[in-house]
């Protein structure tokens, strides 16, 4: 009886053991390297990081984690380049702030941010599958906050104050690349705008979902039918609130001016309406916002907005999930008249 016993525990195991010689290597653990950025930290600023680190994480069997904090050097830019760094889609960079020195949808010069005078764009990241989070980025005027050229890249979370001629985000010559959940406003560059796809390769999808753009140039600019934008709030661009080419599948965009593509879009709306305080640069919604539960379900990851707060119910159209001070998502039912 006990060798019954142990004969089938030994079967067990060894079905056990195949499964996981069978698993893929990314379904197995892989280690995470956390850099600290700030006074006392590992560095003092993403430039000295830049420079210092880069390493083959595929070899390695790593994901490189750069922690932010408000105490990091603010004045500062980075490069980050293929020849130092060898990626994949299990063996990322992530580029993110500490959850204590976090922004909580509003500008705050008490939280991680950085505010570049130098001449340069503040960010160029030419490694693929790199992810930037959560920083508040005020780049040099005549200069970008950030520029993707390389494929894979994600931009979500981060707050960009641009001045009249600065510009937000670049996407050059690559594929794949998503932008979600920003707010950029006053970015005036004539060029840039706030989201700029520039010449994308067609093979693969671009996604702008869920920003929130105001007082910009230009909101988002396509130049590809593969370019997505969805649940984009984009309101009082002096060119354009969209402009050029983006996919069929876009759509469920808020605009003042009638250009958001594709269909069930809040057409020709007035930012005031939207947006909680403008003067004060308060992006975030207001309880009847036309925004406001006319959004497109976009599933994970994209369901947790620029005050780290999940999606619960509907979903609105730009960064922020309008909930009430209770944190319960507020309904706003439609008469027969067609007011709130």
């Amino acid at each position: 009886m006990a060798y019954g016993k142990r004969a089938i525990l030994m079967k067990r195991l060894s079905a056990v053991l195949l499964i996981i010689l069978l698993l893929p290597a990314h379904c197995l653990a892989v280690t995470v390297v956390t850099h600290t950025i700030g006074a006392g930290k590992d560095y003092e600023s993403l430039y000295l990081w830049s420079q210092n680190e880069g390493r083959n994480l595929v070899a390695a069997d790593e994901i490189e984690r750069v922690e932010c904090y408000a105490s990091m050097t603010v004045n500062s830019f980075f490069s980050i380049e293929t020849y130092n760094w060898t990626t994949d889609p299990n063996h990322r960079i992530i580029i993110t702030v500490a959850e204590s020195d976090r922004h909580s949808g509003i500008w705050d010069d008490a939280k991680a941010k950085i505010v570049t005078t130098i001449s340069s764009t503040a960010f160029v990241i030419s490694v693929p599958y790199t992810t930037m989070e959560w920083l508040q980025i005020q780049p040099a005027n005549n200069f970008a906050a950030i520029a993707l050229s390389h494929n894979h890249c994600i931009v979500s979370n981060c707050i960009i104050r641009g001045t009249s001629g600065s510009g937000g985000i670049i996407v050059a010559f690559n594929e794949g690349c998503e932008i979600y959940r920003n707010i950029i406003y006053n970015c005036g560059h004539t060029t840039y705008g706030a989201i700029n796809f520039a010449d994308p390769m067609p093979s693969e999808n671009f996604k702008a979902y869920s920003n929130t753009i105001y007082g910009c140039y230009r909101g988002i600019t396509g130049d590809s039918s593969s370019g997505i934008a969805k649940n984009n709030a984009v309101f009082d661009c002096s060119n354009a609130d969209f402009y050029g080419t983006f996919s069929a599948s876009s759509g469920y965009n808020a605009d003042s001016d009638g250009s958001a593509p594709g269909s069930n879009n809040q057409h020709n709306k007035s930012a005031s309406d939207q947006f909680q305080d403008i003067g004060s640069n308060n992006f975030l919604l207001k309880p009847a916002s036309d925004c406001t539960d006319t959004g497109y379900d976009l599933g994970s990851p994209y369901n947790v907005d620029i005050q780290g707060t999940p999606v619960s119910g509907l979903w609105d159209i730009g960064a922020d999930e309008y909930t009430s001070s209770s944190g319960i998502k507020v309904i706003i039912m439609l008469s027969s008249t067609g007011r709130r």
